[in-house]
């Protein structure tokens, strides 16, 4: 079993405007940058806590990834999930998911109406977990609709 050093990443907002300038012209990856944008312009916080070599709920047996949980914050509202790593990152040896990592992830609109056409459009073969899958989403997309604006909604889905 892999262990992980006692490490964690935090994106804070309460920098002033040279410093942010100066983290954003320092990332060299462009789609990172406008993740930290995202988090600059709209006051989030977003830590990120490794938890281990394991393998998340979607994976097949056998399969196992890098994991974190992370928390994002703005104001008095927050979001926090598991988050698991690709395949390739674990590989790689990345232990931390960066802000690019989580935020091209979330899904801040529902594709589905209802469970029976999510359960059709994600080609589930248990009913059950199509359930399970559709609820999580249905929260992480109202969740985060309480923590932003329509426009900055937009703004999140288009991270990627």
């Amino acid at each position: 079993m892999k262990t992980y050093p006692e490490r964690s990443t935090t994106v804070h907002v309460t920098y002033s405007d040279e410093y942010r300038k100066d983290i954003l012209s320092r990332t060299k990856c462009e789609y990172e940058r406008e993740a930290l944008k995202f988090l600059f312009d709209t006051q989030s916080v977003l830590h990120v806590h490794p938890t281990g070599y394991k393998s998340m709920p979607w994976d097949k047996e056998g399969v196992e990834r890098n994991t974190c949980v992370f928390d994002l914050l703005r104001g008095d509202k927050h979001y926090t999930a598991d988050f698991g790593l690709s395949i390739y990152d674990t590989e790689e040896g990345k232990v931390v998911a960066s802000a690019y990592d989580i935020l091209s992830c979330l899904k801040p609109f529902m594709d589905c109406g209802d469970v029976d056409e999510f359960f059709q459009d994600y080609d589930y073969e248990k009913q059950s977990d199509a359930i399970r899958a559709f609820e999580a989403c249905k929260k992480e997309a109202d969740t985060l609709a309480s923590m932003y604006t329509e426009e900055e909604l937009d703004r999140l889905s288009e991270i990627c």
